[in-house]
């Protein structure tokens, strides 16, 4: 019942158009601080989904992630941003992005993977 409150907070943080918003932050800013925090933020929910043994919800997470970053995109008149972002449009970037925040949640899991599989190894 415990992991159920973890996967149900963790898909409702994962609805967050995270990369929507460092876009946003990129073009009227400059600042691509929220990049770095995406990831960071991405990197801790794989941690915490590896942990309770539920990569199921890391995958409908970066989803959800993508489609309301979308929406976002979408509705607020981004194709404007397409002379910062050269050569991708704005769901260009969008996609770009979400692969490689995918990319590297999957290699945090590996990583905490194969650390568990040399301590299993050394005992």
């Amino acid at each position: 019942m415990k992991h159920l409150y973890v996967k149900i907070i963790l898909l409702i943080l994962y609805c967050f158009p995270y990369v929507y918003l460092a876009m946003n932050a990129d073009v009227r800013k400059r600042s691509i601080l929220l990049y770095g925090i995406i990831i960071f933020c991405f990197l801790v929910y794989s941690i915490i989904l590896r942990k309770i043994k539920n990569i199921q919800v890391l995958i409908i997470g970066n989803i959800l992630s993508y489609l309301s970053s979308y929406f976002f995109i979408s509705i607020n008149e981004t194709e404007k941003w397409s002379w910062y972002f050269k050569p991708f449009t704005s769901t260009g970037l969008l996609i770009l992005i979400s692969v490689i925040l995918f990319s590297f949640q999957l290699i945090a899991i590996l990583c905490t993977d194969s650390k568990k599989l040399k301590k299993d190894v050394t005992n």
